[in-house]
């Protein structure tokens, strides 16, 4: 049986244009690490957590987010492993999580 081999070469330029210079992926980034922050503030112990439904679908909201986009940077460095922007997005969604 002969297998059809895979391409090696993986199209990231379909999910954020400009790969790790891409301006959508800032853009996404940094709307996350908001979401994050308001996130943080929103959990605060002080104030009310009332709307406990609402910060449970946020904190799914932003874990498949950071997931999609760990994934999109890992593609990135796998598809260039000397692409130094694309290991200092992967720092920085560390930082995020």
């Amino acid at each position: 049986m002969k297998m059809k081999g895979l391409d090696q070469v993986w199209d990231v330029e379909s999910i954020f244009p400009g790969g790790s210079s891409s301006k959508e992926l800032e853009a996404w980034l940094a709307g996350l690490s908001g979401d994050i922050e308001k996130l943080q503030e929103a959990a605060d112990p002080d104030g009310s957590t009332g709307e406990l439904m609402q910060l449970i679908e946020t904190i799914q909201d932003i874990a498949a987010r950071l997931r999609q986009s760990a994934a999109f940077v890992f593609c990135l460095t796998a598809q260039d492993v000397k692409d130094d922007r694309a290991r200092l997005l992967y720092g920085r969604l560390q930082q995020m999580e």
